[in-house]
């Protein structure tokens, strides 16, 4: 569509218990509801979010940059979760992801910009 000029892309994870969860309005949009419970690393600024909160985390990123992710869940209290950007670390993104609350999974989102 030629009215959208942009995209942007965000990755993390999200807990798994609430993928699929209706909201208390089931005319509102779900990606809400997402939204406010993923840790996330927004690609177009660089910057990062838990839900609440956004802060400045990494350089933005450009076409042809390759991503990773760690999700490392070895601590029995909190998680953390770290990105690389063309193999360089840049460091612990979040660091207070609760691990007890059980399964997480990759969320990658994709949102079209208008003009």
């Amino acid at each position: 569509d030629s009215n959208y000029k942009r995209i942007s892309i965000s990755i993390g994870i999200i807990p798994r218990k609430i993928i699929g969860q209706e909201s208390f309005d089931i005319s509102f949009n779900n990606d809400y509801l997402y939204d406010d419970n993923r840790y996330k690393l927004m690609l177009k600024n660089g910057k990062k979010s838990n839900g609440k909160t956004i802060k400045d985390y990494c350089s933005p990123l450009t076409i042809g940059d390759i991503i990773e992710m760690e999700l490392d869940m070895t601590n029995e209290t909190y998680s953390t979760l770290s990105y690389w950007v063309n193999s360089i670390p840049k460091g612990i993104a979040f660091d207070r992801i609760p691990t007890r609350n059980g399964y997480y999974a990759l969320c990658a989102s994709f949102e079209r910009r208008d003009k």
